[in-house]
């Protein structure tokens, strides 16, 4: 696991201590370059990213008015997938990416071990423009499937964001984002 946060990868580090041959925190952020990475903290510390929040999205504007201020920011030592599975001498078999917004960059950092050995991959997606300038759905879709992968599924349960009287959430919400699943082409394996 990758938490830049240091006091979530202590708290994680502690949690996990039962089982250290699995599980692995590490203190780092993941990009698609060896660097140091901005990490902006918002009000509702799960939702803090690398990118600015759009307050102008429905997600902070609406749904969750207020949580997108950020509070704070600091600087994340990054490493790429490739690297750290290059160093440590893994093969990922499984990627799992929930960096609100910052995924896209994530997988571009993912390269050879997409190519080479990832079976699948769950990663968060967005729909509309939650962070700034941050890479939406289609942008992720368009590079899993010129890597041979193929959308398995949109893990999404029907719920949408709070918009106005006329949308107000729950079934008929506006679909905002979700975890998407791909898998590795069969023909290629």
């Amino acid at each position: 696991m990758f938490e830049p946060d240091p006091r979530e990868a202590e708290r994680l580090a502690r949690k996990y201590a039962h089982d250290p041959q699995r599980i692995k925190i590490n203190p780092l952020a993941l990009d698609e370059r060896e660097a140091t990475l901005k990490i902006n903290i918002l009000r509702h510390h799960g939702q803090s990213s690398a990118y600015l929040p759009n307050d102008d999205s429905v997600w902070f504007g609406n749904t969750r008015k207020g949580e997108g201020e950020v509070v704070s920011s600091y600087e994340a030592n990054a490493v790429t997938v490739d690297r750290y599975c290059e160093r440590h001498g893994i093969s990922a078999d499984f990627l799992k990416i929930d960096t609100e917004g910052h995924e896209h960059a994530i997988l571009k950092g993912s390269e050879t071990q997409l190519r080479n050995s990832v079976l699948g991959i769950r990663t968060e997606v967005h729909f509309d423009h939650v962070f700034k300038g941050a890479p939406l759905f289609s942008d992720i879709q368009n590079f899993m499937l010129e890597r041979g992968f193929y959308l398995l599924n949109l893990d999404y349960t029907g719920q949408g964001a709070y918009k106005n009287n006329f949308v107000t959430g729950g079934r008929y919400g506006v679909l905002v984002t979700c975890d998407a699943v791909w898998l590795r082409r069969y023909e290629s394996l």
